[in-house]
């Protein structure tokens, strides 16, 4: 059985390395998306937030996300990353599964401690795995999860637009 699922991801990744279908495309694209994530940055309650990033690229792209997160009992973070995302698919690919790479500052906050310039920040940086599915020849969402620090592990989904 283990077998069988690795050759099946083997054939799923790379059979369109040479293939170029139309939902390929043979040009840079600019993409936008907005984002709802849940990220355990506070063990004692959940912590959910959304975000903003935009991009450039096709096959390799590079872009910045900007996120706000918040958790149930005050807790709240900012977090501001540059990534950089490969679509398995092949250098011409902008669908499809794709690993991304996240380094940036967060900035931690407690709600009654609430102040701009906060002296509670880390480093964060990560890797998460996405597949970008789209809508149309514009709309698309894409479901990711990803593992780095300060976080274990972490889930969203986007939905932006290629322009």
């Amino acid at each position: 059985m283990k077998n069988t699922i690795t050759i099946f991801l083997f054939f799923l990744i790379f059979s369109n390395l040479s293939a170029q279908p139309s939902s390929f495309v043979s040009r840079e694209s600019i993409f936008i998306s907005t984002s709802i994530e849940t990220i355990p940055y506070d063990f004692e309650s959940f912590v959910i937030g959304g975000g903003m990033s935009f991009g450039y690229g096709t096959g390799a792209a590079v872009g910045m996300k900007l996120a706000w997160f918040f958790g149930l009992e005050g807790m709240n973070a900012l977090e501001l990353n540059v990534f950089w995302k490969y679509f398995l698919s092949g250098l011409n690919a902008d669908t499809g599964p794709f690993l991304q790479l996240m380094l940036g500052p967060v900035i931690f906050n407690r709600m009654d401690e609430f102040s701009i310039g906060s002296n509670k920040g880390s480093m964060t940086y990560g890797l998460g795995f996405g597949w970008r599915f789209f809508i149309g020849d514009i709309w698309y969402v894409e479901p990711m999860v990803r593992s780095g620090y300060p976080y274990i592990i972490s889930a969203g989904v986007s939905g932006g637009a290629r322009l």
